[in-house]
């Protein structure tokens, strides 16, 4: 969905009865460290009820950390991708990488 569930996406989905919205996916890491340009990857319209964040990674404290920034923001539901198989999220081990390891998937999951 990166590059189609954009806020202008968002809301015409809605218009057109949508029940359910959710952001591009963004990187936990990023997310984490207050990067400016993933945040804006995250803005929301008011209607947008329910929402739902999407993040990506492998690292059980960015995951945890980005969790909370989404339930800060208002989001209603994180969403860990564990099925991207593009090249650029699985080399770096997230996306359905993660799958492969249950364990790493566990200690990701049980962080928040």
């Amino acid at each position: 969905m990166a590059g189609f569930s954009n806020l202008a996406y968002r809301v015409l989905a809605r218009r057109f009865g949508a029940a359910l919205t959710t952001t591009e996916m963004v990187s936990a890491r990023a997310l984490a460290l207050g990067n400016e340009k993933t945040k804006r990857l995250l803005d929301r319209d008011p209607r947008e009820v329910p929402v739902s964040a999407q993040v990506f990674g492998n690292d059980p404290y960015a995951l945890a950390e980005s969790a909370k920034q989404v339930a800060d923001l208002g989001f209603h539901i994180v969403d860990v991708n564990m099925g991207c198989p593009v090249p650029k999220i699985t080399g770096g081990g997230a996306g359905c990488a993660l799958m492969t390891k249950p364990a790493e998937a566990g200690r990701c999951s049980k962080r928040w």
